[in-house]
């Protein structure tokens, strides 16, 4: 009988080495994570020293912060205590200068950021859970993911769709868990820039059935505000309507000064002074991709990616690179000198089309493309 027993349980473990696997993810990696990239309470680093538009400048002691970082910007009001201060924003650093570093405005959290204020490392942001597994509440890993952020008291609002209404008076985090043919992907990005800020590929036997592809976007919806009666106001005459630009041409947008302090109108960094292009583009930098000092605007389609410059206020087409792939979607455009060489290098992520078991599927795609001469070339691939 305990010979028939162990047998048993040997021919068990052989058979459901699937359930074992299944029930093993912890999550300690992405915890450690969180937890070494948001501090318990508000850090502060500096002050913002000038500020115009969308742009801001700040001085740093010690260790420069990277390019891409995101800070919180608290106010600065006399007399209250840094944690009693309200948020007003969030900056992501452009670039360093000696002991100061250049920020945009990616978003304004509740009132207008001014000179003085505090610029803080943010502290339990809110996490945006999205998946695109189907039937995610009976999903193990899904499960284990919720309850483990819950566990570490992170305030989590699962995303349905694809749509999120973020809080306009906190900083705030996306978390994606999404499924391919036997793999799992867990990326934390920024709810602001998109940028990816970790990533996790997770071994997964079992079959998992998805409702969306990998890498599909989120996109931000303004909560709807609230109408409060007032008297009647005196009617203001509408002005013109603006006119359509001519097919080739680009000209210079005119957006009103006035800033409203809601979660649509918080993108002010793309709202002033834009330039409007033709063609449909998903994801846009400003980098330096030829080493010549002056600013490459890189755009990026399901097509491939086109550099322009800005020349007489218009912007004018320099090169392109295209995909030699008609099943290519385009998800992710990020830019990084990766060699030193002074010249940044376009981090691309695409995804590929599939069709496995005659039903739609993808896989993700990777690509590091360096420009050489008059051309670029690969610098990774996967």
């Amino acid at each position: 009988m305990k010979r028939e027993s162990i047998a048993l349980l040997i021919i068990l473990f052989f058979l459901c080495p699937l359930c074992v696997k299944a029930s093993t993810l912890k999550w300690d990696t992405l915890t450690n994570f969180l937890e070494s990239r948001f501090p318990p309470t508000f850090k502060k680093i500096s002050q913002i020293k000038e500020k115009y538009k969308d742009r801001v400048v700040f001085r740093f002691k010690g260790k420069a912060p990277k390019r891409g970082t995101e800070y919180l910007v608290l106010s600065a009001e006399p007399n209250v205590p840094l944690y009693l201060q309200r948020p007003a924003g969030v900056i992501r650093v452009e670039s360093i200068f000696g002991e100061e570093a250049l920020a945009q405005v990616m978003a304004v959290l509740g009132q207008k950021i001014a000179v003085g204020d505090n610029i803080v490392v943010p502290s339990a942001p809110v996490i945006y859970l999205y998946t695109n597994i189907k039937d995610k509440d009976v999903f193990e890993p899904y499960q284990s993911l919720r309850d483990k952020l819950l566990e570490k008291n992170y305030e989590v609002v699962e995303i349905k769709g694809n749509k999120v209404i973020p809080a306009t008076d906190r900083y705030g985090i996306v978390i994606r868990l999404e499924g391919g043919k036997n793999y799992l992907v867990c990326k934390v990005q920024s709810l602001y820039s998109k940028d990816t800020l970790f990533a996790q590929t997770i071994k997964y036997p079992q079959a998992i059935a998805t409702e969306a592809p990998v890498g599909q976007n989120i996109i931000l919806a303004a909560r709807q505000p609230v109408v409060v009666p007032t008297a009647p106001t005196v009617p203001v005459t509408q002005a013109p309507p603006a006119t359509t630009p001519q097919a080739g041409t680009f000209r210079q947008a005119q957006v009103p000064s006035s800033t409203v302090s809601d979660f649509k109108k918080a993108m002010a960094s793309v709202e002033h002074n834009f330039y409007r292009v033709r063609e449909d583009y998903k994801r846009f930098v400003i980098c330096e991709v030829d080493g010549d000092r002056t600013p490459d605007f890189v755009f990026l389609n399901d097509r491939g990616i086109f550099r322009y410059t800005l020349h007489d206020n218009q912007l004018e087409y320099i090169d392109k690179y295209t995909f030699n792939n008609n099943d290519i979607v385009a998800l992710h455009l990020h830019t990084m000198d990766l060699d030193g060489d002074g010249k940044d290098e376009l981090i691309v992520t695409l995804a590929e089309k599939l069709i496995v078991l005659d039903k739609k599927d993808s896989r993700l795609v990777s690509l590091i493309l360096t420009h050489e001469g008059t051309a670029y070339a690969p610098m990774a691939n996967q």
